[in-house]
């Protein structure tokens, strides 16, 4: 297991900058995402790290070795593309074996490595097939084979699950962190996909204009965003503008609605913007006992929970709810609640560093 090590990593192209001074640290057997919208420079990071993309400033550590300088060939790195990228005309036997072919390891070696790695992401009865005869997911797990197989010192993931549709990328995603964990390679993992980031990583690098926004175990990104770039990019969230009141353990709006919240750690009077994400606020369909009255606009079922657009004297919000339940009808007068310690104040300015 290696640790991955960034100090101030740049790429520019002359005015432009796609990555702009991230630093980041991963230990050894950590599985940490890069997540961010298109163009954020989370690729582009990711190919620095490769060896496929010189930087124009800082430094790349792998396992205490500086790397900035060295050619991707000596890197001793697993990379997994978006596109599989195995050879049409080979065995799937053949795909895995082809990074030892090329570094020289003998027939008897080959064999007992690649019969391993394809037993590790469970082909190990589909060598003799070609690519072709393969599914989407059964091809992904081959190019996962082909990445492990040298024994790299980390793995790199860019997009790898993006073709996939969504039942069969949810499989992969299990198998992927299955396989992950049994081998404890330090592993990254590009994506733009929040899903998938939250249930993957120990931990998530949110960017945004090639800039570290927030480094965070994927609950604290969630939960507890540093700005309102993570608050709105990794899903919904009901978003309250006002001032601290003078206890500094509520909000209180422009029209005089008071949010509840945790302990603002700001004086009393000082505008804030705050999220409650839609799983912590709850209905009732008694509209006396809750915060606010609020009234059902909107009911959509999809299928393991019901989403419900509401509005209140705080504004328009929105809830969730488990499929399986009743549920209210649009039109229906309920009661919107929530615990103070959900309600999480964001930062406006830049990102606090990581």
């Amino acid at each position: 297991m290696s640790s991955i090590h960034l100090k101030g990593v740049s790429r520019h192209y002359g005015a432009f900058a796609a990555v702009d001074d991230v630093s980041l640290d991963v230990e050894p057997g950590e599985f940490v995402t890069i997540l961010g919208p298109s163009g954020s420079g989370k690729t582009t990071v990711l190919t620095m790290i490769a060896g496929l993309n010189q930087l124009t400033g800082g430094s790349i550590h792998i396992g205490g070795r500086d790397v900035t300088a060295l050619p991707a060939a000596q890197r001793n790195i697993g990379l997994v593309f978006q596109s599989y990228a195995l050879f049409p005309h080979m065995t799937v036997f053949d795909n895995v074996a082809f990074p030892l072919s090329v570094r020289g390891i003998g027939a008897t070696e080959t064999r007992r490595r690649v019969e391993e790695a394809l037993a590790r992401v469970r082909l190990d009865t589909f060598g003799r097939r070609k690519p072709s005869q393969l599914s989407g997911g059964q091809q992904q797990r081959v190019a996962l084979a082909r990445a492990i197989v040298f024994q790299p010192d980390i793995l790199l993931l860019d997009e790898p699950l993006g073709a996939l549709d969504r039942k069969l990328r949810e499989e992969v995603q299990v198998e992927l962190r299955r396989l992950q964990r049994s081998l404890g390679i330090t592993t990254i993992l590009v994506t733009h996909d929040q899903e998938e980031a939250l249930s993957l990583s120990d931990r998530i690098v949110v960017l945004d204009h090639g800039k570290v926004q927030q480094i965070a175990a994927p609950q604290n990104a969630y939960l507890r965003p540093s700005n309102r770039f993570v608050a709105d990019f990794l899903g919904a969230a009901n978003v309250f503008e006002g001032r601290v009141g003078s206890d500094e353990r509520s909000i209180v709006m422009d029209g005089g609605t008071v949010i509840p919240c945790g302990a603002a750690a700001r004086r009393p009077g000082t505008p804030v913007t705050a999220i409650l994400r839609p799983e912590r606020l709850i209905l009732a369909a008694d509209e006396a006992i809750g915060i606010v009255p609020a009234m059902i606009t909107e009911s959509v079922y999809l299928g393991q929970f019901v989403r419900y657009h509401v509005e209140t004297p705080a504004g328009p919000m929105i809830a969730v709810a488990p499929g399986g339940n009743n549920g209210f009808a649009p039109g229906a007068r309920v009661s919107a609640t929530w615990q103070p310690d959900d309600v999480w104040i964001v930062a406006d300015g830049a990102a606090p560093p990581a």
